[in-house]
């Protein structure tokens, strides 16, 4: 079973650019990392670009637990801590569907 991690965020307006900058690093880091990451997708909310929604995929819980001890990881929860004013995190395991 996959486990998604969403993570909602609201950037400070002045450090949104460096926010979207560090997540887009992160995203080549995570990736390659070979940490059991599926997918790595971050989105500006439409009404306010400064809500910003990352949404990672993993193979198992196990993977993400892996994840949460690396120091990827620790420099993702810095950035928040950081560039956010407020920030909200959700898991939860899904059925693997086949994909055609």
């Amino acid at each position: 079973m996959s486990v998604l991690a969403m993570v909602k965020m609201t950037a400070f307006p002045k450090k949104r650019t460096e926010l979207l900058q560090t997540l887009e690093t992160l995203k080549n880091s995570t990736c390659k990392a070979d940490l059991g990451c599926v997918k790595y997708h971050f989105y500006q909310e439409g009404e306010n670009e400064n809500n910003i929604i990352l949404i990672l995929e993993w193979q198992t819980q196990e993977r993400l637990a892996a994840y949460q001890n690396s120091d990827l990881y620790k420099i993702l929860k810095g950035a928040i801590s950081l560039l956010c004013g407020s920030s909200e995190v959700r898991i939860s395991a899904m059925p693997i569907t086949p994909r055609d």
